[in-house]
């Protein structure tokens, strides 16, 4: 018999992020509620820094990073960024013109909640994901009653078709 070994990538090819509930330092890297990690295998770092664009006063509560610059978020309270008055319910845009311990860039509503029947707190936003083909995933805070939808549960996953997104959802 002849052992075979079998080479481990140095890094992960894909990426893990997250966001915690509370301030914490991990790796050496210092974030709050509002801030995202990004581990790559080895070693951490702040991907998006909530601070440096105004939110301080809330925990990002779910989000999905798009591509290398942008970054979908649902908040665990109503917030004001850029203007847009946002709810638990609802998903923003965030399109970066710079990331990391110096973020910047734009918000824009992607998804508001309350056009789809999300207007409950059962119906905050706790996770999601964009499909390839534009279908949303999302997932509640507890059981959501939405049209179309006969039972939820908090621990289900709905698959969102948008015909439009925005303002008008």
């Amino acid at each position: 018999s002849t052992f075979t070994s079998t080479a481990t990538p140095p890094y992960s090819y894909h990426p893990l992020y997250l966001s915690l509930t509370g301030s914490q330092t991990i790796g050496g890297v210092t974030s709050a509620d509002e801030d995202v990690l990004r581990f790559d295998g080895h070693n951490w770092s702040l991907l998006f820094d909530g601070s440096d664009v105004g939110l301080v006063s809330t925990d990002l509560f779910a989000f999905s990073v798009l591509d290398a610059d942008t970054i979908l978020m649902s908040f665990s309270t109503n917030v004001t960024v850029n203007g847009i008055s946002v709810t638990p319910q609802d998903i923003v845009r965030f399109d970066a013109t710079s990331l990391g311990s110096t973020t910047a860039g734009t918000f824009s509503l992607y998804f508001d909640g309350s056009d789809v029947g999300f207007d409950t707190g059962s119906e905050n936003i706790d996770s999601l994901s964009l499909l390839p083909e534009g279908r949303l995933l999302i997932s509640t805070i507890g059981n959501p009653s939405v049209p179309g939808l006969n039972t939820g549960r908090d621990e289900d996953v709905l698959a969102f078709t948008p015909a439009s997104l925005g303002a008008a959802t």
